[in-house]
């Protein structure tokens, strides 16, 4: 992960010149899945494809930036995209990245649970009616890219088996966030947004809402945070949940054993055996 450091900042620096940024300084301010760089002074922040850009590519991070827009347009509580300059995709030398407000954090950074809920019931229903063409990308195809470049042959046949063992209902789908667990609900000094625009996909609701409680059922984690989320969300279909809560156990496992192995990852896989 570290090779990926220098490159992001090359190709910030290349597309902030392009775009008539002077003078300046890249900073990381955090290093993850994607890169996050503030294009000091200026208050634009670069969110750039780092290990997503295994299984993504720029035809992607523009899907879900079209998403980002339209969620914006409709008033849903999202992270500002940035205004001084084009928010992209922009690219350079094979580089992907999108670019957005500079944000100030507060209180710890974390939104209040009820009002994530709330935020992504709002997310929802815009969701329904979002015209961005669907791509097809899912969830699915991703663990199955991940498990093809899985440098470990028995795990990459172990996630293979547990998702060809999984099977979820066909239900309506709309826009999603993709990734919708607390802490993508950002507290900043000028409102609580979701942020983290890279999964969105078209799918169930489902989906979104056991993203929301996989920490809960998996390891026992931010009980009360879940359930008050869930309260404030309103009704939804708990067995739908249920049934997509192995899939995104096996996905985020999927990503956290092509990055990082860990504990953790290993946990996952084994809470998804356990129920398919």
């Amino acid at each position: 992960m570290d090779e990926l450091i220098p490159q992001a900042l090359r190709a910030v620096a290349a597309v902030a010149d392009r775009l008539g940024l002077k003078a300046v300084d890249a900073v990381v301010i955090h290093s993850g899945m994607n890169e996050i760089v503030h294009l000091a002074p200026h208050p634009i922040v670069a969110r750039v494809m780092g290990e997503t850009a295994r299984v993504r590519d720029g035809s992607r991070l523009a899907e879900s930036l079209d998403v980002a827009h339209y969620m914006a347009r409709r008033g849903v509580p999202i992270t500002p995209l940035a205004t001084l300059v084009d928010p992209g995709p922009h690219e350079s030398d094979g580089v992907y990245m999108t670019l957005w407000e500079h944000l100030e954090m507060a209180g710890g950074g974390l939104g209040d649970p009820s009002d994530a809920g709330q935020a992504l019931k709002a997310l929802h229903e815009a969701g329904a009616d979002c015209p961005v063409p669907v791509s097809g990308h899912t969830p699915t195809t991703e663990i199955r890219k991940l498990a093809a470049s899985q440098p470990r042959p028995t795990e990459a046949d172990r996630m293979i088996e547990l998702l060809d063992a999984i099977a979820v209902p066909d239900l309506p789908k709309v826009w999603l966030h993709g990734d919708a667990h607390l802490g993508n609900f950002l507290q900043t000094t000028t409102g609580s947004f979701w942020g983290d625009w890279e999964e969105a996909w078209f799918g169930p609701v489902a989906w979104d809402l056991a993203c929301l409680a996989q920490r809960r059922d998996v390891f026992g984690e931010v009980v009360t945070e879940t359930d008050a989320a869930l309260a404030a969300y309103g009704p939804f279909d708990a067995e739908a949940v249920a049934a997509y809560m192995p899939l995104v156990a096996l996905w985020i496992a999927a990503w956290g054993m092509a990055v990082a192995p860990s504990e953790r990852s290993r946990h996952r896989l084994d809470w998804v055996a356990q129920r398919v």
